[in-house]
């Protein structure tokens, strides 16, 4: 942080008012997809002093991009999203180190925009050899197929995950638990909802009220802090309300976060593990044990390759459409 005597200085005074608040200066973050919520989650992240944040996206900046996406101008354009994300961060604060990577995260029932074999298999090793750095990640992806893996990889390898996503006036935070005792991750809301989006990605970010975005990446960087300032860290229990003894002493770490923007509901608590859960649950952990990158590889072919093991496929929605996960998606 000497570099940045400025935003040392900041975060002393911030520790003054909360003695509690924990160091994030040591902290590896990853962040997947640079859209609207993870430009303000990096940049809110930074803002706490985490000066290590590795970026994944694989898209570029589009002339749509820098009205909501925070780290973009106009002058960006047509350049790879997280590299310039990455250098923006810089610009921001001299003491930031992170770094940006032009990836294709593996999602069922689509396969690399190349249409390399080659190009998808040195992706899906990179994604991993990133999580494995991490000490948490952040998923900000802009469908409910492209968290598939990352949610995957992390529950294998046990990787604190927060997931991220809006709808057009709603939004949904989820703390994925370390382990199933601990908590559920973003699939375990609906695990029967389908995977593979009609959505396209540039019309998903406009559809959005402006302000969902900002509360959303707001409440995820403040629920990670709140979870790193007690006393178990990122296998801190869900808590319904604040104040349970031995808690965090920033504030409330529930497993889940909801709300309605146009009507002005919130919801937060507990979000138990779903023993079928084509993420966390036993089936899909066995399936990548046994199977590991090649069975993702497959996924991507065939998304009924997810949890063949399993009764109930996770593909198709027991409802016609999906539950309110599948529906918030974000670019």
């Amino acid at each position: 942080m000497d570099a940045d005597p400025s935003m040392a200085a900041t975060l002393r005074g911030l520790g003054r008012i909360l003695p509690d608040l924990p160091s994030l200066s040591d902290q590896r973050v990853l962040i997947l997809g640079i859209g609207t919520l993870g430009c303000s989650i990096a940049r809110g992240l930074l803002s706490y002093g985490c000066i290590h944040q590795a970026l994944v996206d694989f898209s570029i900046v589009r002339p749509s991009n820098p009205h909501r996406q925070s780290l973009y101008t106009m002058e960006d354009i047509g350049q790879p999203k997280a590299v310039v994300a990455a250098k923006a961060l810089t610009l921001i604060s001299k003491a930031a180190v992170p770094t940006g990577h032009q990836l294709f995260i593996p999602t069922p029932g689509r396969g690399h925009p190349s249409g390399s074999h080659a190009s998808q298999v040195n992706d899906l090793i990179k994604l991993v050899e990133l999580i494995e750095l991490a000490d948490s990640v952040f998923i900000c992806t802009d469908t409910r197929g492209s968290r598939f893996s990352p949610s995957l990889i992390c529950a294998a390898l046990h990787v604190a995950c927060f997931s991220v996503a809006i709808g057009t006036d709603h939004l949904i935070v989820v703390r994925h638990g370390l382990a199933p005792e601990l908590g559920g991750c973003y699939f375990c809301v609906d695990p029967y909802a389908q995977f593979v989006s009609n959505r396209a990605n540039e019309d998903t970010c406009a559809s959005t009220r402006v302000g969902t975005a900002a509360i959303a990446s707001a409440l995820a960087t403040e629920m990670f802090v709140n979870v790193l300032a007690h006393p178990a860290k990122f296998r801190a229990p869900q808590e319904e309300e604040r104040g349970e003894e031995g808690g965090s002493p920033l504030g409330h770490c529930p497993g889940i976060l909801r709300c309605n923007v146009s009507q002005n509901k919130f919801f937060k608590g507990l979000h138990p593990s779903h023993p079928l859960c084509p993420c966390c649950g036993h089936c899909a952990q066995k399936n990548f044990k046994n199977g590991g990158l090649a069975w993702l590889m497959e996924t991507s072919l065939d998304p009924t390759s997810v949890l063949v093991a399993c009764q109930e496929p996770p593909w198709t929605s027991r409802t016609g459409g999906g539950g309110a996960a599948s529906s918030v998606e974000e670019d």
